[in-house]
């Protein structure tokens, strides 16, 4: 009796275990079938995106913010952007946009972004004017730092930039001036810049004066500022930087300053105080 009792309760302790196993069994295919149901969803959705975006109505373009924009206005990058307005978003060519303003002689960088439901975000760096370059024909042509020649804009009119003179010729909007004289005059700008920022701010004219080298003028008091036709290093823009700090710091105005000779700066004083001098009046 002992021992058939005994054979029972191991059977019956097997059938747990298996129905254990079973239910495990169940529970694992279970979750693997959710799985695979989930996955086969997500991919669904995802190759319906594209559809849904070109044929819904909620997802056409109607907003284009432009960012990053000086001297070109919003509606001057918006056509140049050449997007078409109330296309499907996710059909808006991101990569073909940049492309095409970065093709535009006043655009250095630019980067299309897309944001749902309705918007593009277009963000530019320009190439911006450091100079004015005057033609044989008596116009302005705006330079930038690389000597390209930038195209007329809305708000060229209000650049007020130094004038580089004393060059022939006619430069072709959107291409470099090629002029080694030019090249200097703009080299002398940036590192004069980069040494002391805002400095070029005092200059009205750099001319370029056959036999004599390159002539600044300045914008407070008409000083003429004479380097030779040496190459300019950053040790004369440097010290130009402190003879001009100097003289507006202590309310004086120069008639001349000659960087000429050696380690020196020759400085002729004279000319209207610097408290009588007419403001140069800045672009807005």
């Amino acid at each position: 009796m002992g021992r058939l009792s005994l054979r029972r309760k191991r059977k019956s302790r097997g059938s747990r275990r298996a129905r254990r196993n079973q239910g495990s069994t169940a529970r694992r295919v279970g979750i693997l079938a959710g799985a695979i149901v989930l996955v086969a969803g997500m991919s669904y959705a995802v190759s319906r995106a594209a559809v849904w975006g070109r044929r819904s109505e909620e997802f056409l373009l109607a907003r284009v913010d432009i960012r990053g924009n000086v001297v070109l206005t919003p509606e001057e990058v918006l056509e140049a952007a050449d997007l078409d307005m109330g296309s499907a978003l996710l059909s808006v060519g991101i990569a073909g946009i940049e492309s095409t303003l970065e093709a535009h002689p006043r655009i250095e960088r630019a980067q299309v972004t897309r944001s749902l439901p309705d918007r593009v975000v277009i963000g530019i760096g320009e190439k911006l004017p450091i100079a004015l370059l005057g033609t044989t024909s008596g116009d302005f042509v705006e330079l930038a730092g690389d000597g390209t020649a930038l195209p007329t804009v809305e708000r060229s009119g209000l650049v007020d930039l130094p004038i580089i003179s004393g060059v022939g010729g006619e430069p072709t909007a959107g291409q470099a001036f090629d002029s080694p004289e030019v090249r200097v005059a703009l080299s002398v700008m940036q590192e004069a810049e980069r040494i002391a920022p805002g400095i070029t701010s005092e200059f009205s004219e750099v001319r370029i004066a056959p036999g004599s080298g390159l002539v600044l003028y300045t914008v407070a008091d008409g000083a003429e500022v004479r380097f030779g036709s040496g190459a300019q290093n950053t040790r004369d823009l440097a010290r130009l930087a402190a003879v001009l700090s100097h003289l507006r710091g202590h309310d004086e105005a120069a008639r001349g300053i000659d960087m000429r000779y050696r380690d020196q700066v020759v400085v002729r004083l004279g000319g209207a105080r610097a408290s009588e001098r007419p403001r140069r009046e800045g672009a807005s």
